[in-house]
C-alpha cells in the first residue's frame, strides 16, 4: 500500500480582530483557527472571503468540542455554512463558550484547492442601528412638540366646533 503523510507546522494559529488571515484549502487539507474572547468583547462578525466559486465549509464551533471529519458534521454542535465566494457569521460570547475554534475544508468530490481569506470584526454597525431608532424617535417627538405648540398657541382653531357641508 502506497501512501504519504504530509504535516504542516502553522504558527499563525490564533486569529484576532480585525486582522486578517489568508490560507489555501482542499478536501485533504483542512484549517483550524482559534479566537479566545477579550473580556470586553461580547460578540463578534466573522467573514470568510474568496475570488474563486469553489465551494468548501466554513464550520464554527466552541473549542472545547472535538473536531471530527466533515462527513461527521450533522452530530456537531456549531454552525457551518457550505461557502461558494462569502461566509459570515455573527458569534456571541457566552459563559461557557470563552473560545472558538474555525474549520475550513474543502467539499471531498473534487480534488482542488481554495485560496481564502478570514478576518474578525467588532460589530460595530449596531451603533449606527441605534442612531438611527433614536434619530427616528427624536424626529417624531419633535412633530408632535410643533403641533402641540400650534394648538397651544391658535386654541381657537381647535375648539372642537366642527362646520359640516
Amino acid at each position: 500500500i502506497n501512501y504519504s503523510f504530509q504535516l504542516e507546522n502553522i504558527t499563525q494559529f490564533l486569529l484576532e480582530t480585525g486582522v486578517s488571515r489568508q490560507f489555501f484549502v482542499s478536501p485533504s487539507i483542512s484549517i483550524c483557527y482559534k479566537f479566545t474572547f477579550p473580556p470586553d468583547i461580547e460578540h463578534v462578525f466573522i467573514e470568510v472571503r474568496s475570488n474563486d466559486q469553489l465551494c468548501t465549509i466554513v464550520y464554527v464551533q466552541s473549542f472545547n468540542c472535538p473536531v471530527y471529519d466533515v462527513s461527521e458534521i450533522g452530530v456537531r454542535q456549531g454552525h457551518y455554512q457550505i461557502m461558494p465566494s462569502i461566509a459570515s457569521f455573527n458569534v456571541y460570547h457566552l459563559n461557557d463558550q470563552e473560545q472558538i475554534i474555525i474549520q475550513l475544508t474543502g467539499i471531498v468530490d473534487v480534488q482542488r484547492h481554495k485560496n481564502a481569506t478570514v478576518i474578525f470584526y467588532l460589530p460595530a454597525n449596531y451603533n449606527f442601528l441605534y442612531i438611527t431608532i433614536f434619530a427616528t424617535i427624536g424626529l417624531f417627538l419633535l412633530i408632535y412638540f410643533v403641533a402641540f405648540r400650534i394648538m397651544c398657541k391658535h386654541p381657537d382653531i381647535y375648539s372642537g366646533t366642527f362646520m359640516y357641508v
